[in-house]
């Protein structure tokens, strides 16, 4: 099945699409999505299972920093600056 891009539907907008043919793209989409989320749960817990066995805490709020909001990260540590918490 054809892969689609963003960038694809002013082409396909233009030419027009049947509506199957829309489905098609949305069910590919969303096996795409289910199975990077399958793998996103595998290695989570891949990581629960590595810190358990080193006696690591499960929680780390640096970590939860990095993944939750890496733009506030990057350009706060690229400057080196420590953030402080309240």
């Amino acid at each position: 099945m054809k892969k689609y891009r963003q960038e694809d539907w002013w082409f396909e907008e233009r030419h027009g699409w049947e509506l199957d043919s829309v489905r098609d793209a949305i069910t590919w989409v969303d096996d795409q999505l289910i199975s990077l989320i399958a793998e996103r749960i595998r290695l989570g817990w891949t990581v629960a299972r590595l810190k358990s066995r080193k006696g690591l805490p499960i929680f780390n709020p640096a970590q939860e920093e990095r993944v939750v909001n890496p733009q506030c990260y990057n350009k706060f540590h690229s400057k080196g600056r420590r953030k402080f918490h309240s």
